[in-house]
């Protein structure tokens, strides 16, 4: 299991991340939602996909693009989570 897919802990639950290549052209592109709606202390942003909350309440007007946009900036957060070990 590649560190990306192993599973995290979140809103005191233990997850396991949405997986996605923002540089696949894929679509549609995927929300990193894991149901774990939570915001951390600061009120910045949800703990369980690290999503920053206008990114959350935009996120169904968004374009393909503009998701992709989001999710570099996800897995840029996920690389420096606390929940994974590693300094904020």
């Amino acid at each position: 299991m590649a560190d990306a897919d192993k599973p995290v802990r979140a809103g005191g639950r233990e997850v396991t991340p949405v997986l996605f290549d923002p540089d696949s052209g894929a679509a549609p592109v995927p929300s990193p939602c894991v149901n774990v709606c939570e915001l951390d202390a600061a009120r910045l942003g949800c703990i369980g996909c690290l999503r920053l909350l206008g990114e959350i309440t935009g996120w169904g007007r968004m374009t393909d693009d503009e998701k992709r946009a989001v999710w570099r900036q996800v897995l840029v957060r996920r690389s420096y989570a606390p929940q994974q070990g590693k300094a904020p």
